[in-house]
This record gives structure tokens, C-alpha cells and sequence, in this order.
């Protein structure tokens, strides 16, 4: 039996998404209502956790569930670690010095990051302002 909140909600989402990759037409509402786990919580668990439904949908069809996985740490993309590996050394695609700056409220520096990282930064950063905006 799960004792804690996030695990009562970790075992209802791993539930609804078996059940969607199974083909089966299901809702969390029923599935929360069916472990005893409250819909509204669940939902702000969700939205704590840098989630949505149709995300979860969208990964879970197209196959890609690697995504949804990474979304349960924190939202900060992870930057490469240039000081040791020989791999990041040679790399060339090692940025330094970036300045992003975000409306006139928000202004970013990061002192060397992965031209990968970064760009997912952005992505991350775009779809959070389109949500803030709805």
C-alpha cells in the first residue's frame, strides 16, 4: 500500500499510462476515484512536476516515453561537465559566456554550457511562457 501523497500519485499515473499504452480508453479522473487518490491533487502534482495530460498522451503514442521520464526531476536542463572528460574536451559545440534575456524583467548568464542543453533550455523556457500566457 502506498503511505505517501506522491506515491499514491506516481502508482495512479503509472496506472493511467499502462492503460493508454495498452489502448485502453481510459481517464484519470476514474483511475484516481479507483485508488482513492484526489482528482484536484493529482492534478497539481502534475503541474508541481512539469507534466500535463495530453503530454503524458502525446509521449505515451508516440512512443517516446524517455521524455516524460525526465520531466519528474526539477525543470532545469542538465549542463555538461567540461572540467574532466576528454569527450566534452574535444567537443566543439561547447558554448561560453551566453546571455539570454527574457521581457525586460529576466536576464540570464551562463558561463559555459552544451549547445544541446542550451537549446533545450529554450524550448523549456518557450513552452513554459506559453502556458503562463493562457
Amino acid at each position: 500500500m502506498c503511505e505517501t501523497a506522491n506515491e499514491r500519485y506516481e502508482h495512479a499515473l503509472t496506472i493511467f499510462e499502462n492503460n493508454v499504452r495498452q489502448g485502453i480508453p481510459t481517464r484519470l479522473s476514474s483511475i484516481c476515484r479507483e485508488n482513492r487518490v484526489y482528482y484536484r491533487g493529482m492534478l497539481k502534482w502534475l503541474y508541481k512536476t512539469g507534466r500535463n495530460l495530453s503530454d503524458i498522451r502525446k509521449d505515451i503514442k508516440s512512443g517516446s516515453k524517455s521524455e516524460s521520464l525526465s520531466h519528474r526531476g526539477s525543470a532545469f536542463v542538465e549542463m555538461i561537465n567540461i572540467a574532466g572528460d576528454d569527450n566534452t574536451a574535444s567537443c566543439s559545440h561547447t558554448l561560453h559566456k551566453v546571455h539570454i534575456t527574457i521581457g525586460s524583467d529576466l536576464s540570464l548568464t551562463i558561463d559555459e554550457a552544451d549547445a544541446g542543453s542550451l537549446a533545450e533550455l529554450i524550448v523549456k523556457l518557450r513552452k513554459e511562457a506559453k502556458v503562463c500566457s493562457d
